[in-house]
Protein backbone atom coordinates (compact mmCIF):
# COMPACT_ATOMS: atom_id res chain seq x y z
CA UNK A 1 0.00 0.00 0.00
CA UNK A 2 2.84 2.75 1.06
CA UNK A 3 4.85 1.35 -1.99
CA UNK A 4 2.13 2.31 -4.48
CA UNK A 5 1.01 5.60 -2.78
CA UNK A 6 4.34 6.61 -2.82
CA UNK A 7 4.32 5.28 -6.53
CA UNK A 8 1.06 6.99 -7.21
CA UNK A 9 2.83 10.27 -5.82
CA UNK A 10 5.82 10.29 -7.98
CA UNK A 11 3.68 9.90 -11.08
CA UNK A 12 1.53 12.27 -10.46
CA UNK A 13 3.24 15.48 -8.54
CA UNK A 14 5.64 16.01 -12.08
CA UNK A 15 5.20 17.93 -14.71
CA UNK A 16 7.58 16.94 -17.27
CA UNK A 17 5.73 14.68 -19.63
CA UNK A 18 1.55 15.18 -20.55
CA UNK A 19 -1.75 14.05 -19.57
CA UNK A 20 -4.71 13.67 -22.03
CA UNK A 21 -8.48 14.85 -21.90
CA UNK A 22 -10.19 12.61 -19.45
CA UNK A 23 -7.55 12.59 -17.13
CA UNK A 24 -7.75 16.19 -16.47
CA UNK A 25 -11.23 16.48 -16.93
CA UNK A 26 -11.40 13.95 -13.47
CA UNK A 27 -8.56 16.10 -11.84
CA UNK A 28 -10.85 19.11 -11.94
CA UNK A 29 -14.11 17.46 -10.87
CA UNK A 30 -12.11 16.19 -7.58
CA UNK A 31 -10.59 19.73 -7.39
CA UNK A 32 -13.82 21.98 -7.55
CA UNK A 33 -15.70 19.05 -5.29
CA UNK A 34 -13.18 18.92 -3.07
CA UNK A 35 -13.09 23.05 -3.01
CA UNK A 36 -16.75 22.88 -2.58
CA UNK A 37 -17.29 20.86 0.05
CA UNK A 38 -14.29 22.59 1.94
CA UNK A 39 -16.16 26.28 1.26
CA UNK A 40 -19.60 24.80 2.45
CA UNK A 41 -17.94 23.12 5.67
CA UNK A 42 -16.36 26.68 6.48
CA UNK A 43 -19.60 27.97 5.83
CA UNK A 44 -21.37 25.34 8.04
CA UNK A 45 -18.72 25.72 10.55
CA UNK A 46 -19.74 30.01 11.00
CA UNK A 47 -23.49 28.47 11.37
CA UNK A 48 -21.68 26.06 14.13
CA UNK A 49 -20.46 29.26 15.88
CA UNK A 50 -23.91 30.50 15.86
CA UNK A 51 -25.47 27.17 17.38
CA UNK A 52 -22.53 27.43 19.92
CA UNK A 53 -23.21 30.71 21.19
CA UNK A 54 -26.63 29.40 21.69
CA UNK A 55 -25.26 26.24 23.68
CA UNK A 56 -22.95 28.40 25.80
CA UNK A 57 -25.72 30.82 26.73
CA UNK A 58 -26.91 28.32 28.88
CA UNK A 59 -24.01 27.69 30.85
CA UNK A 60 -19.96 27.07 29.69
CA UNK A 61 -18.61 23.88 29.41
CA UNK A 62 -16.16 22.44 31.92
CA UNK A 63 -12.71 23.34 30.93
CA UNK A 64 -11.61 19.85 30.06
CA UNK A 65 -14.42 19.35 27.46
CA UNK A 66 -13.40 23.07 26.41
CA UNK A 67 -9.57 22.00 25.86
CA UNK A 68 -10.53 18.76 23.96
CA UNK A 69 -13.14 20.40 21.76
CA UNK A 70 -10.38 23.13 20.84
CA UNK A 71 -8.12 20.85 20.05
CA UNK A 72 -9.94 18.81 18.06
CA UNK A 73 -10.67 21.88 15.82
CA UNK A 74 -7.14 22.75 15.55
CA UNK A 75 -6.23 19.77 14.20
CA UNK A 76 -9.47 19.23 11.56
CA UNK A 77 -8.21 22.79 10.06
CA UNK A 78 -5.25 21.91 10.26
CA UNK A 79 -5.61 18.93 8.32
CA UNK A 80 -7.52 20.55 5.79
CA UNK A 81 -5.36 23.12 5.29
CA UNK A 82 -2.57 20.40 4.20
CA UNK A 83 -5.32 18.50 2.13
CA UNK A 84 -6.07 21.71 0.47
CA UNK A 85 -2.34 22.76 -0.11
CA UNK A 86 -1.59 19.44 -1.51
CA UNK A 87 -4.92 19.32 -3.70
CA UNK A 88 -3.78 22.82 -5.16
CA UNK A 89 -0.31 21.52 -5.87
CA UNK A 90 -1.31 18.59 -7.28
CA UNK A 91 -4.18 20.60 -9.83
CA UNK A 92 -0.85 22.74 -10.46
CA UNK A 93 1.34 19.63 -11.76
CA UNK A 94 -1.95 18.36 -13.81
CA UNK A 95 -2.25 22.13 -15.23
CA UNK A 96 1.04 22.07 -16.72
CA UNK A 97 1.10 18.78 -17.84
CA UNK A 98 -2.15 19.23 -19.76
CA UNK A 99 -0.95 22.16 -21.44
CA UNK A 100 2.09 20.43 -22.17
CA UNK A 101 -0.28 18.16 -24.41
CA UNK A 102 -1.63 20.96 -26.14
CA UNK A 103 1.68 22.05 -26.62
CA UNK A 104 1.68 25.07 -25.04
CA UNK A 105 4.67 26.44 -21.91
CA UNK A 106 3.20 25.22 -18.54
CA UNK A 107 4.09 28.61 -17.67
CA UNK A 108 0.75 29.64 -18.50
CA UNK A 109 -0.25 28.00 -15.30
CA UNK A 110 -0.37 31.10 -13.15
CA UNK A 111 -3.77 32.07 -15.53
CA UNK A 112 -5.48 29.49 -13.07
CA UNK A 113 -5.91 31.86 -10.54
CA UNK A 114 -6.79 34.92 -12.16
CA UNK A 115 -10.21 36.48 -11.63
CA UNK A 116 -10.40 39.70 -13.33
CA UNK A 117 -13.33 42.31 -13.31
CA UNK A 118 -15.24 44.08 -16.10
CA UNK A 119 -17.00 46.83 -14.29
CA UNK A 120 -18.78 44.93 -11.71
CA UNK A 121 -19.09 41.21 -13.81
CA UNK A 122 -15.81 39.16 -12.33
CA UNK A 123 -14.88 36.46 -15.16
CA UNK A 124 -12.76 33.55 -13.81
CA UNK A 125 -9.60 33.26 -15.93
CA UNK A 126 -9.24 30.01 -14.30
CA UNK A 127 -12.66 28.47 -15.22
CA UNK A 128 -12.22 29.57 -18.75
CA UNK A 129 -8.57 27.94 -18.87
CA UNK A 130 -10.10 24.75 -17.55
CA UNK A 131 -12.74 24.49 -19.98
CA UNK A 132 -10.69 25.54 -23.02
CA UNK A 133 -8.03 22.79 -21.81
CA UNK A 134 -11.16 20.15 -21.25
CA UNK A 135 -12.18 20.71 -24.51
CA UNK A 136 -8.78 21.48 -26.43
CA UNK A 137 -7.68 18.66 -27.95
CA UNK A 138 -3.65 17.74 -27.44
CA UNK A 139 -1.35 17.38 -30.35
CA UNK A 140 -0.99 14.30 -31.66
CA UNK A 141 2.07 12.30 -31.43
CA UNK A 142 5.35 13.25 -29.67
CA UNK A 143 6.12 16.78 -28.69
CA UNK A 144 8.23 18.59 -27.17
CA UNK A 145 7.11 17.86 -23.68
CA UNK A 146 6.52 14.34 -24.42
CA UNK A 147 5.02 11.22 -25.53
CA UNK A 148 0.99 11.71 -26.76
CA UNK A 149 -0.84 10.09 -23.79
CA UNK A 150 -2.92 8.47 -26.04
CA UNK A 151 -0.52 6.48 -28.24
CA UNK A 152 -1.34 8.18 -31.58
CA UNK A 153 1.21 8.92 -34.51
CA UNK A 154 1.21 11.66 -36.52
CA UNK A 155 0.34 11.60 -40.43
CA UNK A 156 2.33 14.30 -41.99
CA UNK A 157 0.93 15.50 -45.41
CA UNK A 158 -0.92 12.44 -46.12
CA UNK A 159 2.08 10.21 -46.22
CA UNK A 160 3.07 7.12 -44.58
CA UNK A 161 5.44 4.41 -44.58
CA UNK A 162 3.53 0.85 -45.28
CA UNK A 163 4.85 -2.69 -45.05
CA UNK A 164 3.96 -5.25 -47.15
CA UNK A 165 4.68 -8.50 -46.53
CA UNK A 166 4.30 -11.31 -49.55
CA UNK A 167 3.92 -14.90 -48.28
CA UNK A 168 3.29 -17.95 -49.93
CA UNK A 169 1.64 -21.34 -48.20
CA UNK A 170 3.02 -24.32 -48.71
CA UNK A 171 0.46 -27.26 -49.64
CA UNK A 172 2.05 -30.35 -47.55
CA UNK A 173 2.97 -28.42 -44.23
CA UNK A 174 0.01 -25.93 -44.47
CA UNK A 175 2.39 -23.38 -43.20
CA UNK A 176 3.22 -20.24 -44.04
CA UNK A 177 6.28 -18.78 -45.03
CA UNK A 178 7.27 -15.11 -45.46
CA UNK A 179 9.53 -14.86 -49.12
CA UNK A 180 10.18 -11.10 -49.22
CA UNK A 181 9.69 -7.89 -47.37
CA UNK A 182 8.88 -4.60 -48.92
CA UNK A 183 8.68 -0.92 -48.41
CA UNK A 184 7.14 1.20 -50.10
CA UNK A 185 6.05 5.04 -49.10
CA UNK A 186 2.62 5.27 -50.10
Amino acid sequence: MVFSLISWVRENFTYNDRISRGTYIAVNIFYWLFFGFLAYGILKYRLHFKLADLIYSFGPFPPVIDSILSFLFFAAMMILILLAVLTFLFTICQTIRRLHDVDVTGWLWPLKLLTISIGIIPIPIGLLLDVVLCLWDGTPGPNKYGEDPKGRVPVTSGEYEEIEIETEKVEETGEVEEIEETENSV
